[in-house]
């Protein structure tokens, strides 16, 4: 009786091992790498959308991803777009520089451009660092 009891302990523990990375983590995501960042997708699923989120080492820039793109000449520097309007607000588009940790907020809405442009930053009327409240 004892071995049966161990055996389904460990099945248990196994089982919950899997439900708490699942949720706690971005294991089970789709993972791409982007310069010296990395961008998770959840897998799709029933009556949800899919959501991207940008980290830049251990550091979550954004839960609401919509489009970005690496400076070809700087791993540690992305121009992206977010419309995530939770806690930290972060609606717009970025350009972040991961050497300094400096985000600057370059247009108040989200912007997909087709590729890296690094005119945008200076030529934005508005470009300023960023600061959650």
């Amino acid at each position: 009786m004892k071995p049966v009891q161990v055996v389904l302990a460990l099945v248990l523990g196994l089982i919950v091992s899997a439900v708490f990375l699942a949720i706690f983590t971005h294991l089970f995501d789709n993972h791409e790498g982007a310069g010296h960042f990395d961008v998770y997708t959840n897998p799709k699923v029933p009556d949800s959308s899919v959501h991207s989120a940008l980290y830049y080492k251990p550091h979550r820039l954004t839960e609401r991803l919509n489009s970005y793109h690496v400076d070809p000449n700087n791993p540690d520097r992305i121009l992206f777009s977010s419309d995530d309007d939770g806690s930290e607000g972060l609606c717009g588009s970025f350009l972040y520089d991961g050497q300094s940790a400096q985000l600057t907020r370059l247009r108040r809405w989200p912007y997909a451009a087709g590729s890296w442009r690094p005119t945008v930053a200076s030529s934005c009327s508005i470009a300023q660092p960023f600061v959650s409240s």
